[in-house]
């Protein structure tokens, strides 16, 4: 088994920085959904189809009240925005150009094998 060293998010990053750490590089946020029944008890169950409506953001700009539970929040070279799903969109500050949502760490790419593979001897 072998662990990785995270490297973690920078508190005031840098666009390059904010591109690097996002988990996802686009900006989709579910504003509503539907369900539609299918089917009948009667002749094999009833199955439900959910189809979520989204709004695509490509600029800061596309940000409007009702898609924001909070922010802009300025941090680094980046403004941050809650959306109403919850999650952290950031967008750059100087041109306003979406960089993706929720950052996270990523591994070093360094491992450390902390446990000897099966079999070997010491």
């Amino acid at each position: 088994m072998s662990t990785s060293a995270f490297i973690p998010v920078p508190k005031e990053p840098t666009v390059e920085e904010a591109k690097r750490f996002v988990s996802v590089d686009h900006i989709l946020i579910p504003v509503s959904s539907t369900v539609t029944r299918q089917g009948d008890i009667e002749h094999g169950g009833v199955k439900h189809h959910v189809t979520v409506k989204t709004v695509a953001v490509t600029k800061e700009s596309e940000m409007k009240p009702e898609l924001v539970m909070a922010g802009p929040k300025r941090r680094g070279e980046v403004n941050v925005y809650v959306g109403i799903d919850g999650r952290r969109h950031y967008f750059s500050a100087k041109t306003g150009e979406a960089i993706g949502s929720q950052m996270r760490r990523i591994a070093s790419g360094k491992s450390v094998d902390i446990f000897p593979p099966l079999g070997a001897t010491r």
